[in-house]
């Protein structure tokens, strides 16, 4: 006979909702044909286990958008031999330049810096440099990514910042970066051993940031331009 699975599962998460008929047990349904494990654990959500990834990769395809945000990462991963899926979006959610917007932040978001990606790599560099300095200048852009640009050279990650930046149009803000940045970094390292360059430093942060926000809202207008043309390669529709 069949099993009324959905009374099953409905019941289990009662329990948590203080509704009358209910399961207090843990349950499992095991289907040994696909050799698949499916477990509700509360009214919050559920797991999907299987023997293979094939045999649910349909399930993982069809309720993508269901995949919680903290085990999405591992999950994508799993799905793709280890590199990160594209988000999956519906193109109605994709109306307007904001909506863009919030989806290639998510979608940069998702992935671990370097990704391998170009598209996403450079959009990473772009974003970060973007929104530290809304937040609070030079500064800040040096203390968040300071580890990154000690890994890879002062040198290689302002050729990586301003190749991207006039790719975007952005070429007086490139011109700034050419300007100030390599100087607030060998100020940022000295002042680690000597207290005396802070003078310095805060100076010349100050005259970069003073360039950045003479422009107004003109880097955020062109990133919006852009993500409307590279969205495509970043979210699967």
């Amino acid at each position: 006979s069949e099993m009324d699975y959905t009374g099953l599962l409905k019941e289990c998460c009662n329990e948590d909702m203080g509704f009358k008929k209910t399961v207090y047990q843990e349950i499992f349904i095991v289907n040994k044909t696909r050799k698949t494990v499916f477990h509700v654990y509360d009214d919050r959500g559920c797991d999907l286990i299987a023997a293979s990834v094939e045999a649910i990769r349909p399930m993982y395809e069809t309720f993508n958008g269901w995949i919680l945000d903290y085990d999405r990462l591992q999950i994508d991963q799993v799905f793709n031999g280890g590199n990160t899926m594209k988000p999956v979006m519906k193109r109605s959610d994709l109306k307007s330049k904001e909506d863009i917007w919030n989806a290639v932040i998510l979608a940069i978001s998702n992935v671990d810096f370097p990704s391998g990606d170009p598209a996403a790599d450079e959009l990473s560099i772009l974003f970060q440099y973007y929104s530290e300095n809304e937040s609070g200048g030079h500064e800040i852009l040096l203390n968040w990514g300071s580890e990154s640009i000690e890994e890879q050279g002062i040198d290689a990650y302002l050729e990586k910042l301003t190749s991207i930046l006039e790719k975007i149009g952005a070429g007086e803000y490139a011109a700034i970066e050419q300007r100030y940045l390599k100087g607030i970094w060998q100020l940022y390292k000295e002042l680690e051993q000597d207290e005396q360059k802070e003078d310095a430093f805060l100076k010349a942060v100050e005259q970069a940031d003073r360039a950045y926000q003479a422009h107004g809202k003109q880097l955020e207008n062109k990133m919006e331009a852009y993500f409307v043309d590279v969205y495509p390669k970043l979210i699967k529709i």
